[in-house]
């Protein structure tokens, strides 16, 4: 699992924690956050040197007040000089990218201040092409469409938290396809609209169809070789409160199946209850 180093000013926290940590981790990347790295303010500056060196990508949070930090500053020289080719800046707000380093603008960048969810999505395709691009010739035979079994287990609920499993439908949509959740008693209702990316990745964002639990995230699903089970994250946040949540996820043509994408998910260190532990909704 590649680590990605999150580069920003101190009064972007909030927007980097509400809009980029969950989805980074959905993607299965590693990240170096500062908040939560870096262990004590003596140590500032080699904590901070050894998660660059120790990351493999460099995400530049780029706004007004980034190019006015000094810290800002000397990361980006740091990783033009030693990441130029994993250096991905994102602009969030009006700023010049040359007031924080001359060599910037060379750089290509997102922009999330026009459209944050094509914004999203082109950041994923990047980093999904670049992790885990695969030959077109391992997807030729498998199909999507059809009925799979779900299972997720938040990650960052109450401790306990145990898997909820049903039944979902996949079908071909304009997008891609649309992964839509089987009407049941005592199930979650959401719906997904999913692009193949990078012949590896089913992702994209989902909505809930509950009136009462309204919310919305990005789900990121590894597709097997075979093309039998699926595993991967779920991001969410509550409309009304304002939460994120966080899940792994499971998905499998059949209960055989689901159990692969298991021992599959279970290989990124992920903690994990046995299948056998579920729980419904009321």
């Amino acid at each position: 699992m590649s680590k990605i180093f999150i580069c920003h000013s101190t009064e972007d926290r909030p927007l980097v924690e509400r809009e980029f940590l969950g989805l980074l981790k959905a993607l299965g990347l590693d990240t170096w956050f500062a908040a939560a790295n870096i262990q004590s303010t003596e140590q500032w500056e080699r904590e901070i040197l050894a998660g660059l060196e120790d990351s493999k990508w460099f995400l530049l949070i780029m706004s007004r007040h980034s190019a006015l930090s000094e810290w800002v500053k000397d990361e980006v020289s740091w990783a033009i000089e030693h990441r130029p080719r994993t250096t991905i800046p994102v602009r969030i707000n009006d700023c010049i990218a040359r007031d924080i380093h001359i060599r910037l603008p060379r750089i290509q960048h997102i922009d999330f201040g026009i459209n944050r969810r094509q914004a999203a999505h082109k950041l994923i395709k990047l980093l999904v092409d670049a992790e885990y691009a695969s030959s077109p010739k391992e997807t030729d035979q498998r199909h999507f469409t059809g009925e799979w079994i779900s299972a997720v287990q938040p990650v960052y609920y109450p401790a306990g938290s145990k898997w909820h499993i049903q039944r979902v439908q996949i079908t071909p949509s304009p997008q891609g396809y649309t992964v839509e959740t089987v009407k049941a008693e005592n199930k979650l209702q959401w719906r997904m609209e999913a692009k193949l990316i990078a012949n590896s990745f089913l992702v994209g964002r989902w909505a809930s169809m509950r009136k009462a639990a309204q919310s919305h995230g990005y789900m990121t699903l590894q597709i097997s070789r075979n093309g039998q089970y699926m595993y991967g994250h779920d991001y969410g946040v509550a409309l009304k409160e304002g939460e994120s949540n966080f899940g792994v996820l499971l998905f499998g043509q059949n209960q055989e199946s689901l159990g692969s994408a298991w021992k599959a998910m279970r290989s990124w260190r992920r903690k994990m209850l046995p299948l056998t532990e579920t729980i419904d909704f009321s």
